[in-house]
């Protein structure tokens, strides 16, 4: 006899492919945003940048106000700003001191987090560099793209690969898997940009080196790891990478009285706070640095706000000084 199907039904067989299909296209969209919550947790952009401006303004109202127009310039694509000549580099976005690039007395070095760029922190320092008088040029570089193990393998701008996530998850500083030789490439690669301006007359005291999450991480290695005297390091929402490794040669580090200024979000998810403190802690009794700041900022994630900034501001201007 042969079959059918009352009309309206559809065949058992016809039915499970579609459940399974259904099933299948909810899965793929679950695994799409969670790697991408994950990628823009782990590096805040400049929209979230535009909005803490906005809010913050009435604490700090010449800094906002500089910010706003910074932001102004960076919407509409173009490459100046209220701090001067905003060059694109190619992987490098350089902010140069007003009025004149070559009046420069001091260079700040800041490394971007995952996922992010240079660009992502030009408004930032675009806000910041008059109001320290327009002294120092800002250097943004850009990582290469490597595959993330913590999104699956995806490719992406960053300075080493993540194997955990969150960062930390409540272990001991030196625990954690990490890619030492990309964290080396990246030490390298900052000092041949610290290099650079000694090339150009600026005064390695004048030197401030400084990163945001895995770009913070870079920077408290380069202050391991070089033998350059720097002027300060910044080091946002990050941890200190490599420990047992520098142990070995702590003797001979180069910044052991530079100025450490750390700084961390006490609701951060991504990089938990207690690992910055622990890092911190790390820096001064493991590795002997005698003038590491660290400084909890209430209610705040894996971010930056408006006090953060004017302390960073604040810190740089100690530098120049």
């Amino acid at each position: 006899m042969p079959r059918h199907h009352e009309q309206g039904r559809f065949a058992p067989s016809a039915g499970l492919g579609v459940v399974l299909l259904m099933a299948f296209a909810f899965a793929c969209a679950a695994v799409f945003l969670t790697l991408r919550s994950r990628r823009l947790l782990l590096s805040p952009r400049s929209s979230a940048l535009a909005s803490e401006y906005q809010i913050a303004a009435h604490q700090n109202p010449s800094l906002a106000r500089v910010a706003g127009a910074a932001q102004t310039h960076s919407r509409a694509g173009k490459s100046t700003s209220m701090a001067g000549a905003g060059h694109d580099l190619g992987d490098i976005v350089v902010i140069d001191a007003a009025p004149d690039a070559a009046s420069a007395s001091g260079a700040v070095i800041f490394l971007h987090g995952l996922g992010d760029s240079g660009h992502g922190w030009h408004p930032a320092f675009s806000a910041i560099s008059p109001l320290c008088g327009g002294r120092a040029r800002v250097i943004l570089p850009t990582a290469a793209e490597l595959p993330v193990s913590i999104n699956g393998g995806m490719r992406q701008r960053a300075w080493f690969d993540l194997y955990e996530f969150p960062v930390a998850d409540n272990r001991d500083v030196g625990s954690v898997k990490e890619d030492r030789d990309n964290i080396l490439a990246g030490v390298a690669r900052v000092q041949r940009i610290v290099d650079a301006q000694v090339a150009r007359g600026i005064d390695p005291a004048h030197v401030i080196v400084g990163g945001f999450s895995q770009g913070g991480a870079i920077a408290l290695a380069f202050a391991l790891h070089s033998p350059t005297k720097i002027g300060g390091v910044l080091a946002l929402s990050t941890w200190l990478p490599l420990l047992s490794e520098f142990k070995k040669h702590s003797a001979a580090i180069a910044n052991k009285d530079t100025p450490v200024w750390m700084a961390h979000g006490t609701q951060d998810p991504v990089v938990q706070p207690s690992f910055g403190a622990r890092s911190a802690a790390a820096l001064k009794e493991q590795m002997g640095f005698s003038r590491v700041h660290y400084e909890n900022i209430p209610n705040l994630g894996h971010s930056v706000d408006m006090h953060e900034l004017q302390q960073v501001k604040t810190f740089i201007e100690s530098v120049l000084e």
